[in-house]
């Protein structure tokens, strides 16, 4: 199929009917279809959603080695997944919900365990549904050729939404019998495309395509009031909560407590994937167990029931290195700060009150240490025809030289707190870098930006006009827990690592000038870097420590 090089096109459908429709209808929809390979794809409702309704997130990609690793939004709406991974010849789609939606405005962020390829990402809103319960039954196909059909399912709800969504090498041309179409996406092709139905059947979705590979998949949400559980077991889906303790050590073994609803006996529990062990479901409400090992960083915390259904808490947990507690200077370090002190350390650090870069402001207040690290705050809101943007900056009174630097810090999410549930937005900038006298010597270690956080950008500079940069593709969500940042800088080369991973080494532009060690989250504006500002949303980057080690 032809493509064309558009980064995002959205757009946005109202149903007439919505004020008075009493069934399941129609509300809105909008599409993400980036068309260079991309492990990060987050787009934003037009309209301010309404609570109560339900969610759908169509993802379809073209190739088969990727995976989704989290679905989430900036209201910490708890997604379940409701078919796939289908996967065809190149192509390959899954379907996701979030029953009883909270009220506001709302970015939906897509994450791949690696850069997909031709992601199309489509996200609806309906209102109507089971708040509680949705998910009828579901059917999925893939195939080619000219008609593409999910296959049959039989309901068991009277009255249902009859939900279809597509994928395809080729190009989607209408809705099929019966449906209206939402959208077919201008650049892929892609289709999602919905029937209301008023008595129990067996019910298909299908559209006619023009040629190559498809998968097409069709779910079945139950309109409200009839939500009695899930297909096949007259069971709802388990929903987590919460988990306690909710960080722990990277060795596991530490007991902790799931909460949520509808825990069955015989449900399995995972965290990043991996599965826990002593599983003990105490109730339909609370599961014990212990956690794995896995490596440091937020990890999401899984339940699945005999009857295969999943619900997810996203970054959960958070796995952190050592034993525990604030972390300790390592060793040969002569500068180190773990902000744990609960105010700034003024004798180590200057506080940043004047301009930034995109035309906003650092602030003081904007920097907090209540949660026993650093937490620095960013805010966008429309002024006078802009955006106005603040927010913080740290900058180290000594000046260091050749040597190691390593920040542990969680990127910009809309979590308020260390451990919390958030996801990254368009419009901000967090870092790690060392800078003095207008970029005679900088080197950022990394620069995660707010439209594609899972990309990591390397830079050295030795003026405004002289620099090397290196991208590199995270194999985790920065935005959703802790991870190392570490930079080793000689005379001859700059070394990056992630987690102790060396991931790109520099050599062509090698800084020789001493200079300040800083920490700063900024608002953007800007269709290229760091992403269009999001207003009326804050968003905060924390960092748990910082160290220098000088060369010997």
């Amino acid at each position: 199929m032809m493509r064309v090089i558009v980064l995002v096109f959205a757009t946005l459908l109202l149903a007439n009917t919505a004020l008075f429709a009493s069934g399941p209808t129609f509300v809105q929809v909008k599409s993400a279809t980036p068309q260079t390979a991309s492990a990060s794809v987050a787009l934003t409702y037009t309209v301010a959603q309404t609570a109560g309704n339900l969610n759908v997130v169509v993802v379809g990609w073209n190739d088969t080695t990727s995976t989704v690793s989290m679905v989430g939004d900036s209201l910490g709406n708890n997604y379940a997944l409701a078919i796939g991974p289908t996967s065809g010849t190149g192509v390959r789609q899954s379907i996701y919900y979030a029953a009883g939606i909270k009220a506001g405005s709302n970015t939906v962020t897509v994450r791949f365990n690696q850069a997909a390829r031709y992601v199309d990402v489509r996200v609806l809103e309906y209102s109507g549904l089971d708040p509680a319960n949705p998910l009828d039954v579901r059917a999925g196909a893939a195939g080619s050729g000219t008609t593409a059909s999910s296959g049959a399912a039989t309901t068991t709800s009277a009255s249902d939404l009859i939900f279809g969504a597509g994928t395809t090498a080729g190009r989607f041309s209408a809705a099929g019998m019966g449906f209206i179409s939402r959208i077919i996406t201008s650049q892929d092709g892609d289709i999602a495309e919905d029937d209301t139905v008023s008595t129990t059947g067996s019910y298909s979705a299908s559209a006619p395509n023009s040629s190559g590979s498809w998968v097409m998949q069709m779910v079945a949400f139950r309109a409200s009031g009839q939500g009695s559980g899930n297909p096949g077991s007259g069971n709802p889906a388990p929903r987590v909560s919460a988990i306690s303790p909710n960080t722990g050590t990277t060795n596991g073994g530490t007991a902790v407590t799931v909460t949520g609803t509808g825990f069955r006996s015989g449900a399995t529990l995972t965290i990043g994937g991996t599965a826990a062990t002593g599983v003990t479901v105490v109730s339909s409400t609370s599961i014990t167990a212990r956690t794995p090992a896995h490596a440091a960083g937020a990890a999401d915390v899984g339940v699945r029931n005999t009857d295969n259904q999943m619900g997810t808490l996203s970054g959960g947990y958070t796995y952190t290195s050592g034993t525990g507690g604030a972390p300790t200077a390592p060793p040969g370090a002569t500068f180190f700060d773990n902000f744990s002190s609960g105010s700034l350390d003024t004798s180590k650090w200057i506080p940043s009150n004047w301009g930034a870069p995109g035309g906003g402001t650092f602030v003081p207040p904007y920097l907090d240490f209540s949660s026993g690290m650093l937490r620095i705050k960013v805010t966008q809101t429309s002024s006078g025809g802009g955006v106005a943007s603040v927010g913080g900056e740290l900058q180290s009174k000594t000046a260091f030289g050749f040597g190691t630097y390593e920040w542990v810090m969680r990127a910009s999410s809309t979590s308020s707190t260390p451990t919390g549930s958030g996801v990254a937005v368009s419009g901000q900038i967090s870092s790690g870098f060392i800078f003095v006298n207008n970029s005679q010597t900088e080197i950022d270690s990394p620069e995660i930006e707010g439209q594609n956080p899972g990309t990591l950008w390397w830079t050295s500079w030795t003026s405004v006009n002289t620099k090397q940069y290196t991208e590199t593709q995270a194999s985790f969500a920065p935005e959703q827990g802790f991870h190392s940042y570490k930079c080793v800088w000689t005379s001859t080369s700059i070394k990056f690592y992630v987690d102790g991973v060396l991931v790109s080494t520099h050599t062509g532009v090698v800084p020789q000038t001493p200079a300040f060690a800083m920490i700063n989250h900024w608002g953007t504006n800007s269709t290229g870097w760091g992403g269009l500002a999001t207003t009326n949303i804050t968003r905060y980057m924390f960092v748990r420590s910082f160290s220098f080690i000088p060369l010997h």
